[in-house]
């Protein structure tokens, strides 16, 4: 009998962190509508080396021999608020569970401030359950 250990399993792993992300996203664009935001997916990717927003591109899936765009744009939401003197105030929304950005997201943002002028948050689990925390960056 060997003692060796299990070996982990990253495919069930990376899907239940997909999941995890996903419903993370609903929680948080539940939360932004219950607070007067209208809330939408962005479709847009901050392309670093054109220094401009492109099309995401196509992802293709050799499983089920498909080609998909869903959930590639980055940031996640494009937020907007109409204020008292009729016009909306506009925000970025980054859904991250662990609240932390990859230095490229980080690059990435400091773009969209720079060149779109619109403020960016980054959303994640507060420390109670059910709580979100929004950190503009």
């Amino acid at each position: 009998m060997t003692d060796e250990k299990p070996k982990h399993d990253y495919k069930s792993q990376g899907r239940k962190n997909r999941q995890a992300g996903k419903r993370f996203e609903k929680k948080v664009e539940e939360d932004l509508e219950s607070k007067g935001w209208i809330v939408m997916r962005f479709a847009k990717q901050v392309d670093l080396v054109q220094s401009k927003l492109i099309n995401p591109k196509p992802h293709y899936n050799p499983f089920t021999k498909s080609i998909g765009y869903a959930g590639t744009g980055f940031p996640d939401f494009i937020c907007f608020k109409q204020n008292d003197l009729d016009n909306f105030i506009i925000q970025f929304i980054e859904c991250k569970v662990n609240g932390s950005l990859s230095p490229i997201e980080r690059d990435k943002c400091e773009w969209i401030q720079k060149n779109l002028h619109i403020p960016i948050s980054v959303a994640s689990k507060g420390e109670k359950r059910g709580v979100i925390n929004y950190e503009t960056k």
